[in-house]
């Protein structure tokens, strides 16, 4: 374990650097690795200022439960740095983030680029996805879309969970501003899922658009989604707790049926994600919660 936290120290010296959009670090160091990051068949980004972990987690677990070999990177971590990695929806053992983290901090020295901590991440997620023959990898936007290290990857299927003020000093002073950032990104694949206020529908790319093509009505026993030209689905109640889950397994599930998943699958994985220190229920007795809202909006 001294030399897991060891490489682990060895990033987190990176994060003096603070936040540093853009692509030109990545792009040139994932170079150097061979480019993993276009190894997978399916490549789903996910952006959004709210709600990505959540769409993320679901479409994981329902893909897993496809039988498809899934890689998930999400950020930030609550407990150990190998919570941002999962492979069949299990997080990454020490062993491998050593090994991979090592041969990361070697390939910059060797380089000479300096990325940032969470670039960093990002190029340990995509070469031990590639490393693993994952046929789909679900990749979390960081910062807005359009400069974010994942955006080093070519999305298959993007979502856009939605759009609130956050981050204005870096994306923009208006949710307009916010939208385009994280609609960049998305706007590169040929299929997704968006989430929009009805004000901003102007800028939704080709693809399912909460609200026009994608609806849903909350029930007891869980929901029914229909996208327009298909015949509804009946998801139950997400293992995510709070009504607003009701949402993004609706998003969860368009995007799994556009990635091929089937209808008991995307049940599974609406039922059995799990994206702990979001909404989690730690007691009864006392009640005590756990969540990580970090904007007005959550």
């Amino acid at each position: 374990m001294g030399l897991l936290n060891k490489t682990y120290e060895q990033f987190l010296a990176l994060q003096s650097a603070g936040i540093q959009l853009g692509l030109e670090r990545i792009h040139s160091f994932m170079e150097h690795l061979g480019n993993p990051q276009h190894r997978a068949p399916q490549t789903l980004c996910i952006t959004g200022t709210n709600g990505k972990g959540s769409v993320a987690s679901m479409v994981s677990a329902a893909a897993t439960a496809a039988g498809r070999r899934v890689g998930l990177f999400t950020s930030p971590h609550l407990v150990s740095v190998t919570e941002r990695f999962r492979l069949n929806d299990q997080d990454m053992a020490w062993e491998a983030f050593d090994r991979i983290g090592q041969r990361v901090l070697d390939e910059m020295e060797r380089s000479g680029i300096p990325l940032s901590f969470f670039e960093s991440m990002t190029a340990i997620a995509l070469t031990w996805f590639a490393e693993q023959n994952v046929d789909l990898q679900i990749v979390e936007v960081g910062l807005g879309g359009a400069r974010d290290a994942t955006a080093v990857c070519n999305p298959t299927h993007s979502v856009l969970t939605g759009v609130s003020l956050d981050h204005v000093d870096v994306l923009g002073p208006t949710l307009r501003h916010i939208a385009e950032e994280k609609l960049a990104l998305c706007r590169r694949a040929p299929e997704g899922v968006y989430a929009l206020p009805p004000r901003l529908h102007d800028l939704c790319p080709p693809g399912v658009l909460l609200g026009r093509d994608l609806q849903y009505r909350s029930r007891r026993d869980g929901l029914r989604v229909r996208v327009q030209g298909q015949e509804p689905w009946f998801l139950p109640q997400p293992s995510l707790p709070g009504t607003h889950q009701h949402r993004n397994a609706a998003m969860a599930s368009a995007i799994g049926n556009q990635l091929g998943l089937p209808l008991d699958a995307i049940q599974h994985g609406v039922a059995h994600a799990r994206w702990p220190g979001r909404l989690q229920r730690l007691s009864d007795d006392p009640v005590v919660w756990l969540d990580g809202a970090h904007n007005p909006a959550a």
